[in-house]
């Protein structure tokens, strides 16, 4: 929880201009994605030395807001949650694996936040049908997220996240191409 405040904190504070100016500006997700890529490769290279020794249950309090923060920074279109949570994860001396398990915990509040705060917002203009609906999908979205955690935390095991930097930078690429044609 600790790690979520400043996420809270910076999604309510600017949830008008993340709805209505960031979301409308297509340019602000390409160079967040580039940006992110180059950023996910440094820290990786950076964090290949230091193979990660803190343990997450004794991360300090301080640590704890350094990864919120830099989660926060995810209210951007293009920039990945779970990305900065991983980059301060990994920046505070945690392993690949425990630091994309932490990202894994800290989008648990950070969803439910997000979804029900803009639910909130929305006026609740739902039906019993829709409430249903969004349940499930709910419900379906987690254990698919589990499981496919699970094999992350497998694949960074083994492996670094210069693929995920990679396709970042290429996706960025790409969509720049395509606004411009």
């Amino acid at each position: 929880m600790v790690a979520f405040i400043p996420t809270g904190i910076i999604g309510f504070l600017f949830y008008k201009l993340i709805r209505n100016v960031l979301l409308e500006e297509p340019i602000i997700i390409v160079y967040s994605l580039f940006i992110g890529g180059v950023i996910l490769l440094v820290v990786d290279k950076l964090t290949k030395i230091n193979r990660g020794q803190g343990r997450i249950l004794n991360l300090p309090p301080n640590k704890l807001i350094f990864i919120g923060i830099l989660q926060s920074i995810s209210v951007i279109p293009g920039v990945s949650r779970s990305a900065t949570a991983i980059i301060g994860g990994l920046s505070t001396g945690l392993s690949r694996s425990q630091a994309v398990e932490f990202s894994f915990f800290l989008a648990i509040p950070t969803m439910f936040a997000a979804a029900g705060f803009d639910l909130l917002k929305s006026g609740m203009s739902f039906s019993a049908q829709e409430y249903s609906v969004l349940l499930v999908g709910c419900f379906f979205s987690f254990i698919s997220a589990l499981i496919a955690v699970r094999f992350f935390i497998d694949y960074v095991q083994k492996n670094n996240f210069t693929s995920f930097a990679i396709y970042r930078i290429v996706l960025a690429l790409v969509v720049l191409l395509t606004m411009k044609a």
